[in-house]
């Protein structure tokens, strides 16, 4: 490979374009000495820490998406309810859990997005996430030793992998969830 095509492949311009629009977001203003500073600082962060290419082999659904959305919302206004009761609680004598929740498809993005609508969720955040073996650790609030909660708790995050799933995966991994859903067995 030439070394020029090296450099491209490294170096993203639409990385290094976001980069710039960022950089005057920041600096509030525009003019032509900060364009150029801020491009000159662009290319050099994109070849110093050259950004991993996400290979997106899915299908982004935009009606299942806006339904993963409201599904969203729901699951913020309940979570946000049930944290402020954890607060205004008498006693603050709740057990909080590190879960291990495996994950169906072994993808970057599918389990990136998984990780940021569980994180974005009050009351569980990950801690931890595998390439090798698709797996997130969430820590969960008050599951107080209960089997049942922690159930829930994975349970909670399967789901929100299913609906992203739902509307970025693959047509494969699409069908293998409808099937998974009628209760049919499902090798992922």
């Amino acid at each position: 490979m030439s070394p020029d095509r090296a450099v491209r492949n490294r170096l993203s311009w639409l990385n290094a374009g976001v980069s710039l629009v960022v950089w005057l977001l920041l600096w509030g203003t525009i003019n032509l000495p900060l364009v150029i500073l801020g491009l000159f600082v662009a290319v050099v962060v994109g070849l110093a820490f050259p950004m991993t290419p996400i290979n997106f082999r899915g299908t982004f659904r935009p009606h299942w998406w806006f339904l993963m959305f409201l599904r969203f919302l729901w699951d913020l206004l309940v979570a946000s309810i049930a944290v402020l009761a954890l607060v205004f609680r008498p006693r603050m004598n709740f057990k909080n859990a590190l879960i291990r929740v495996p994950m169906r498809v072994q993808s970057d993005l599918i389990q990136t997005q998984t990780a940021e609508l569980v994180c974005l969720v009050p009351g569980s955040i990950v801690l931890e996430a595998t390439r090798a073996t698709p797996v997130l650790y969430v820590h969960t609030l008050d599951v107080q030793d209960d089997p049942d909660a922690i159930a829930e708790a994975r349970k909670r995050v399967r789901d929100a992998e299913a609906r992203v799933i739902t509307f970025l995966g693959s047509r494969e991994h699409f069908d293998k969830l409808r099937a998974e859903r009628r209760g049919e067995e499902v090798d992922w």
